[in-house]
């Protein structure tokens, strides 16, 4: 049975082992498959997205051949437009200076009148009629304007709205030139050269007034075609621009080839982030290479760290110099300060004596003897002031022995009093009701008696307290005085 388990487990062994392998080989077989299907979906995808550039770009060519045509179009027109804007505005120059000249020339036509007239008449000629005055003076039907909201109000000509202002204008210039409006003083031959040569000035500011207009048209016909150039010019820019970049995708896609290759997991020094890894900001070198560059991180890595040694040692040494420079600033200073207490030193008479003394051990042994004879006299006070202690010592321990007998004789009677007290309480409380009032003031006062005794017993008990307190403390100080402590001091 044992040989038969045996050869089980074998064969169980065996066909585990041959199961692993082949599941072995089925996950390299996938492996291999799915490495083929990712090889060909990029394929697919780098055609498609080939193919996505290429029609963009032949849309972004059409646009830029379409707005080419466009900018040769309004680049025509404004050069034609430039050309018309130029040439009018020469024959309304010419209009304007005429119009001037006939303003500067008044005086010079009317020189042959006095100067009062002349200046009367110039302001005549400055007259104009009033805007106001030329709509009242129109007598043709009113025109509804476009813009009041009105689809079928009439939309008049620009030829019809001149010929009205005209019309209005010169029945306006008619009332002014009325015999009415003539000044005191001067002759109708003079009035009516004032009204020929103010409608003359009159007709000119008109024309040069609807010339500018037309002039203001012409410009702003002639911006809005450079406008449009200037437009078009940025759109074919900005196509321009997008047909570089679309150019450099393209080149970047054609030379940035996928490569899928099967790498150990130690050769990749990337963080992996999710699980389909991405490499698209990664790049192939050989090993040799990342060798290389190690081995210099290293060699410059153990170089600055012996250039920071050798800086360290440098500044201890310098601050090793600076604590000796230091010390012998202050050695210095402590000389000086020396050198000046000496300087400052008083001579007294010791100090000259002792300088004048020949025979300094004589003298050492006199105080020697000296010192000697006034200790021994301290010693005998001291043995004198001992004994003194010593039997007010004597004295207050016998105090203290009384203190105390008196104290525990106290104690004593306290206890008996409050026992009495108790007694008392209780005696009271039991016959409270039964007494006549005269009996209960006598003992509300007996009972105020025996506290205010019982009180005054407490406190002189107290005070004895503290007086034997007091009498010990000076108990233990004469012993201290008389004994010496030897205390180690602690240093």
């Amino acid at each position: 049975m044992k040989k038969n388990q045996l050869l089980i487990a074998e064969s169980q062994q065996a066909f585990n082992d041959q199961l692993k392998a082949l599941f072995t080989r089925k996950l390299k077989v996938e492996m291999v498959i799915c490495q083929e299907e990712l090889k060909i979906l990029r394929l697919q995808w780098g055609l498609m997205f080939e193919q996505a550039l290429e029609t963009t770009e032949k849309q972004i060519v059409s646009k830029i051949s379409h707005k080419k045509q466009l900018k040769q179009l309004a680049a025509e027109a404004y050069i034609t437009a430039r050309k018309n804007v130029d040439s009018f505005k020469e024959g309304y120059d010419i209009l304007v200076a005429e119009d001037k000249v006939m303003d500067k020339g008044f005086k010079r036509e009317f020189a042959d009148l006095p100067a009062l007239q002349n200046e009367l008449l110039y302001k005549l000629f400055r007259k104009r009629p009033r805007a106001t005055k030329i709509l009242h003076n129109r007598g043709e039907t009113p025109i509804l304007d476009a813009n009041s909201g009105n689809p079928f109000a009439e939309r008049p000509s620009t030829a019809r709205q001149n010929l009205m202002q005209r019309n209005a204008l010169d029945n306006a210039i008619t009332e002014l030139d009325k015999t009415v409006n003539v000044p005191e003083g001067v002759d109708e031959f003079a009035w009516e050269r004032l009204c020929k040569y103010r409608r003359t000035k009159i007709e000119s500011e008109l024309l040069v007034r609807q010339k500018a207009l037309v002039m203001a048209e012409m410009m702003s016909f002639q911006q809005k075609r450079q406008d449009e150039d200037y437009k078009l010019a940025e759109e074919i820019d900005d196509l321009g621009q997008e047909l570089s970049r679309l150019k450099d995708m393209m080149q970047r896609f054609h030379l940035n080839l996928q490569v899928q290759l099967l790498m150990k997991q130690g050769q990749v020094e990337l963080d992996a982030g999710s699980f389909i890894h991405e490499y698209k900001d990664s790049v192939l070198i050989h090993r040799s290479v990342v060798e290389d560059l190690n081995g210099k991180i290293k060699a410059l890595g153990e170089s600055k760290i012996a250039s920071m040694m050798e800086s360290k040692e440098f500044r201890k040494g310098i601050i090793q110099l600076e604590w000796e420079h230091k010390k012998n600033l202050m050695k210095i200073e402590d000389l000086k300060n020396k050198m000046r207490t000496i300087n400052m030193m008083k001579v007294t008479r010791e100090i000259q004596s002792y300088l004048n003394q020949e025979d300094h051990d004589a003298k050492v042994a006199q105080e020697v003897s000296i010192l000697e004879q006034t200790i021994l006299m301290q010693k005998r006070h001291h043995e004198a002031n001992v004994d003194i202690k010593k039997k007010i010592l004597g004295e207050l321990k016998h105090n203290i022995k009384d203190r105390e007998v008196e104290n525990r004789v106290l104690l004593a009677e306290i206890e008996d009093l409050n026992v009495g007290v108790n007694e008392r309480q209780h005696i009271h409380e039991a016959g409270t009701n039964s007494l006549p009032d005269k009996n209960l003031e006598t003992t509300r006062e007996r009972r105020y008696q025996e506290i205010v005794q019982r009180r005054k017993l407490v406190d002189l008990a107290k005070a004895q307290a503290n007086e034997v307190a007091v009498l010990r403390a000076e108990v233990e100080r004469l012993r201290m005085r008389t004994f010496p402590a030897l205390v180690q001091v602690e240093r």
